[in-house]
């Protein structure tokens, strides 16, 4: 009787979907679940070794790197970081000096905000978070010495 059931609920639950197109589970990002996982999965690899790469100039040079090139060497060249900076698709404030800057201001950035206006930024202090868009733009951002 057990298996029967089984089956007819199985069944039943083939018949009506699971979550097609049908759907009422609401996208959070507007990007689907999955993809905006992926996505912070992808950026909290490179804000974190955007970040560890900023801090070895910043304690060798005294301040921030000036520019991608300066940072490249940190980065083992990491292509797929490089490329993300250089199309501009990551936004890094260069020349800041992490000694001076307070722990809560904006160093990196996810240049375009997804359709919900949600963005993922690397902060001085090495905190990674996903910011609402006023809340991006109220945050403090780190001050270039260049």
């Amino acid at each position: 009787m057990c298996a029967k059931t089984l089956l007819v609920c199985g069944l039943v639950g083939v018949a009506l979907g699971c979550g097609g197109s049908g759907s009422t589970v609401p996208n959070p990002t507007g990007k689907g679940l999955l993809a905006r996982s992926i996505e912070r999965a992808k950026y909290s690899g490179y804000f974190h070794q955007i970040r560890q790469a900023y801090v070895a100039c910043d304690l060798n040079d005294g301040h921030g790197p000036a520019d991608l090139e300066r940072l490249k060497p940190e980065l083992e060249s990491n292509r797929a970081i490089c490329d993300s900076i250089q199309n501009g698709q990551i936004v890094v404030i260069w020349g800041v000096s992490l000694q001076n800057t307070p722990g809560n201001a904006v160093l990196a950035y996810e240049k375009d905000a997804d359709d919900k206006g949600k963005r993922f930024v690397l902060l001085a202090g090495g905190g990674i978070e996903e910011m609402q868009d006023a809340e991006f733009k109220a945050a403090p951002k780190a001050q270039s010495k260049r």
